[in-house]
C-alpha cells in the first residue's frame, strides 16, 4: 500500500475539525497554489493545484462548495 493510501486513510479515520492543524496546512498550500496558478497558468502548476483540491476534498468533502474559486 502507498504511502499516501495509508496517510488518506488515517485522515479519514481521524476527525478534522475546521481548525485542526493537518487541515489548516492543507487549505494554506491550497491557497498558495492557487495563487501560483492565477500567476503563471501553466499545466504543471494547474496540476498541483487540482491534486491538492481533491486531497482536501477527500478528506473534508463538505468543503468542496466553500472551496471553489471565486470567478
Amino acid at each position: 500500500m502507498s504511502r499516501f493510501k495509508i496517510l488518506s486513510r488515517f485522515i479519514q479515520a481521524c476527525a478534522l475539525n475546521d481548525n485542526h492543524p493537518v487541515l489548516q496546512s492543507m487549505l494554506q498550500e491550497l491557497q498558495v497554489l492557487r495563487g501560483r496558478y492565477a500567476d503563471e497558468p501553466c499545466e504543471f502548476n494547474r496540476y498541483q493545484l487540482v491534486r491538492q483540491e481533491a486531497r482536501v476534498f477527500q478528506v473534508r468533502p463538505d468543503l468542496s462548495r466553500d472551496l471553489q474559486p471565486q470567478l
